[in-house]
């Protein structure tokens, strides 16, 4: 095996790792996917040649002069902020080093456990190095490329060696050249790592000031031969058994611990979805936000960010039950956290940098061009400000990691632009990678102003890569009002990607003029719903419930409101984001057959929507006096879910609303103003009458001897004594 000599690296780092930094920054960088390093043994680091270096290469090394300046570069200005750590979620180069070109070139005529070895001592020992040399603390996350890259088949190589893979990248990273742990201080009573496990030389935790980081190893591997997903095969995205106990005992020790007043954690994989994905396999741990996994993070309240990479693109997002954030930023962007004692500042900067022809180097067997340059100083894209002080925390937003509504809606089409070739996308996802982009699209005249209308040629297209973001079994609505004559099998919308394996595409259509879904490995109608093929106005929905392992015969499917049940199907939803777009019009994976008429205000949630809210869709559209579309429902919808506060859409005043009489999806015309019920239960949202006034909010004894949260309005002295008695929360009759 080859040795690597970093003594002098090593001695400025352990020396920076032991102070207390008094102005403390750190810095996020997921996702470099720069495998880059010289082969010829003349790097500063002191790691010698490979062994099958130059004439397995034909003679190109694995680096130029002119990616070394650009590699450097970009670490030059995330050092310009002064942090004395930086994160690296996974991801740091290809890690394809299961192929023969690999072996003749690391470790030839050797065995592949060799071939590992000596790659991730070249490659990863340089890459720490450049890190070490700019900035003192170097903690990174095994990602996907750092174990073989998916997939990973039962039996095959590269299933076989992933434990060799954690521990070349574990020697490179977290190892001294005497094989000492780096980051062996234990925290409390915990040992720094999960001793006894497979993840004890990647998954480790490190005081650094008034901070405990966590870095985890995500990719749980049970055997080489044991397929754990349903798509990658032997490794899956989890952490389970002794390696979570650990997880567990550490964040207790951190939040007993006074001197620590935040806990960050990293892993490669995001938890929470959906988020934005570009050029990514998209893949993400198991089971979400009800993993074992967050629900430990969910103990503690210091607890403060799930920092992830793997979908090359930022999205930031609050877990629905905690103060916990998620951030994940997208390859060529980084992200500067500014840290105090109750309060941190996370600024999102996007790197600027080209690669052009010229000097060529090798790279995962391939000749790369390699006169790569910084092309300016970085750009602030977004922001996120954290205030701990209270008894809740409080967030402000903006730009790329403006706080997504992550059940909310996320794509939202409204199709009224009179011209051009831009959708524009008003769901929390926004523009950037999800607008839409027309081709061939008409405009006319539609339910809720104007409307898209495709020629049985035509499509809207997510733009710039954005790719499929509810993936595998997760949670979704889709919905949209349609028009059409056609009988014949055309596609309203779809995502993901077509895999011979599983149901990796997602399109909901309409055959004969029965709403259904079409995916790689079947297809399943409405049961019993009515054809839409009259030329008339109809809502279509669909809703994925949120299960582990769903099929296709457990959707529900709406037709103008009225709920339907699936055909009967065992198949298995596992939508694949893949490389491919979000499209409206056209079959998912940019397949035939497209739609013919016309589509509006095309809607996409990250979960599943009630039978009540989808049906008030229908009913809110209908009322001429409201003609809401899906955002101006979004906005009642989460008055509703929040059960205080006020909401305006469209001028008018709106609040939560109890004890409203009808069903649930009904609009309530009261006289001057309209009520929405939500539920079953009467609850749901009115319009404030004229004159109305909140005069307080208080708590009252509920007759079961329950608390409750009251919000008094009056337009009168005789309906406020009644609505303090009852504890309504505002009056559901007709205004005066």
């Amino acid at each position: 095996m080859l040795k690597k000599s970093l003594f002098l690296t090593l001695e400025v780092f352990l020396f920076f790792s032991s102070q207390v930094f008094a102005d403390f920054n750190f810095v996020n960088w997921p996702d470099p996917h720069w495998e880059v390093a010289d082969l010829s043994g003349s790097h500063p680091s002191g790691v010698p040649a490979a062994l099958g270096y130059p004439g397995a290469t034909g003679g190109l090394n694995s680096t130029t002069p002119a990616m070394e300046t650009m590699l450097n570069g970009m670490i030059t200005q995330m050092a310009a902020h002064d942090p004395c750590v930086i994160i690296i979620p996974g991801d740091i180069g290809s890690g394809h080093w299961d192929k023969s070109c690999i072996k003749n070139v690391f470790a030839p005529g050797g065995t592949w456990a060799e071939t590992i070895a000596n790659a991730g001592e070249i490659y990863w020992t340089i890459t720490q190095y450049r890190f070490a040399q700019q900035i003192p603390i170097v903690l990174a996350a095994v990602g996907d490329h750092e174990v073989g890259d998916n997939d990973w088949p039962s039996g095959s190589t590269v299933s076989n060696q992933v434990n060799n893979f954690r521990a070349a990248f574990g020697n490179a990273f977290n190892k001294d050249s005497n094989g000492t742990f780096l980051f062996s201080d234990p925290i409390g009573s915990v040992p720094s790592r999960p001793l006894g496990t497979d993840y004890d030389e990647t998954s480790f935790a490190k005081v650094v000031n008034n901070v405990l980081f966590v870095t985890l190893d995500v990719f749980r591997q049970d055997s080489p031969t044991t397929k754990l997903h349903d798509r990658f095969g032997t490794v899956t995205g989890d952490v389970a058994g002794a390696h979570l106990d650990w997880v567990d005992d550490v964040l207790a020790a951190g939040q007993a611990d006074p001197n620590i007043d935040h806990i960050f954690i990293q892993g490669h994989n995001p938890i929470l979805g959906p988020v934005r994905k570009k050029s990514s396999s998209g893949a993400m741990n198991d089971n979400r936000g009800d993993s074992d996994l967050w629900q430990t993070f969910r103990k503690y309240n210091k607890v403060r960010v799930y920092f992830g990479g793997e979908v090359h693109a930022d999205t930031a997002s609050k877990d629905t039950e905690s103060d916990i954030l998620q951030i994940v930023v997208g390859r060529g962007t980084y992200m500067l956290v500014e840290v105090g004692s109750d309060s941190l500042e996370f600024k999102c900067y996007q790197l600027n940098y080209s690669v052009s022809s010229g000097s060529s180097y090798w790279s995962d067997c391939q000749t790369k061009n390699g006169n790569g340059s910084v092309t300016g100083p970085p750009t602030l894209i977004g922001t996120i400000s954290a205030d701990y002080s209270g008894a809740e925390a409080q967030f402000t937003s903006s730009g790329t990691v403006e706080l997504m509504d992550q059940p909310g809606l996320i794509i939202h089409y409204t199709f009224d632009e009179t011209s051009g070739t831009v959708a524009s996308n008003t769901g929390s996802m926004k523009d950037w990678l999800y607008q839409g982009n027309k081709t061939s699209v008409g405009v006319t005249s539609g339910k809720l102003s104007n409307a898209a209308y495709f020629n049985g040629s035509a499509k809207v297209e997510t733009s710039n890569g954005g790719i499929c973001p509810v993936t595998e079994g997760e949670a979704r609505t889709f919905a949209a009002w349609v028009k059409t004559t056609t009988t014949s099998k055309i596609s309203i919308a779809g995502t993901g990607k077509s895999n011979g394996n599983f149901a990796g595409a997602f399109t909901m259509d309409l055959d004969g003029g029965i709403v259904g879904i079409t995916t790689d490995e079947g297809a399943v109608r409405a049961n019993g719903a009515s054809s839409v093929t009259d030329g008339q106005w109809h809502h279509v929905a669909v809703v994925l419930l949120h299960r582990t392992k769903s099929t296709l015969g457990e959707l529900k499917f709406y037709v103008d409101g009225v709920e339907y049940d699936a055909e009967a199907s065992s198949v298995k939803v596992f939508t694949h984001s893949g490389t491919n777009s979000v499209y409206v019009g056209k079959k998912a994976n940019n397949s035939t057959p497209f739609f013919v008429g016309d589509i509006d205000d095309f809607a996409m949630w990250g979960s599943a929507l009630t039978a009540g809210k989808v049906r008030a869709l229908v009913t809110a559209a209908n009322e001429p006096n409201l003609a809401y579309n899906a955002l101006d429902m979004e906005q009642l919808f989460d008055l509703y879910n929040a059960g205080e506060g006020q909401a305006s859409v469209q001028g008018s005043t709106w609040v939560p609303a109890r004890a409203l009489s009808g069903n649930a999806g009904d609009v309530i015309d009261l006289g001057a103003v309209y009520a929405i019920v939500l539920d079953d239960s009467g609850n749901g949202v009115r319009q404030l009458c004229p004159g109305d006034t909140t005069l307080l909010q208080f708590d009252s004894a509920g007759s079961g001897g329950d608390e409750l949260d009251c919000e008094v309005n009056f337009y009168d002295f005789a309906k406020f004594v009644q609505n303090w008695m009852d504890c309504t929360l505002v009056p559901a009759e007709s205004c005066p």
